[in-house]
């Protein structure tokens, strides 16, 4: 088990800070919306992308992470972000 602190903001490309949310609100609501037509996902994954967000919203953005839940977020987060902001998530949760 892993304990991850999403409460920092995305850089942009020149590594500055952007913005003004959160990788763990960015990243709770690409779960919460996870399914829809454009962010597919097997429905056996659904509910555990539900499960990560209510985590990550009561939590406070700081969640103990089983390997499961990395797996699934590594193959997520490569379909729904950018590169930019993979190689961020990767980063916090160890690529």
């Amino acid at each position: 088990m892993k304990k991850v602190d999403f409460n920092v903001k995305f850089k942009n490309f020149k590594g500055e800070y952007s913005g003004n949310t959160t990788i763990s609100d960015e990243l709770a609501l690409a779960l919460f919306n996870a399914g829809i037509p454009e962010l597919p996902i097997e429905k056996e994954n659904k509910y555990r992308a539900y499960n990560l967000c209510t985590r990550l919203i009561s939590q406070n953005g700081v969640i103990e992470l089983v390997d499961e839940d990395i797996d699934f977020l590594k193959k997520y987060c490569a379909t729904s972000f950018s590169a930019g902001a993979f190689g961020q998530v990767l980063d916090l949760i160890g690529g």
